[in-house]
């Protein structure tokens, strides 16, 4: 899959975690509850930090990652 756009992004209305890039996922909770989460290991365990809410105006930083 190449790099997710804005477009693509915001027509996503499937609950579930949709994969960007280098640990980055979208998570998808309903039609207007999305969120960015990285994933990441440290120290040997796998980690997840959430980086916010997803707004769909073009040239959103997180999908230009």
């Amino acid at each position: 899959m190449g790099i997710m756009t804005a477009k693509a992004a915001a027509a996503l209305t499937s609950p579930g975690r949709y994969h960007v890039g280098q640990g980055l996922y979208l998570q998808v909770r309903g039609p207007d509850r999305r969120s960015w989460i990285f994933r990441f290991m440290l120290f040997g365990r796998s980690r997840e930090m959430g980086l916010g809410a997803f707004s769909a105006k073009p040239g959103e930083e997180g999908l230009s990652l």
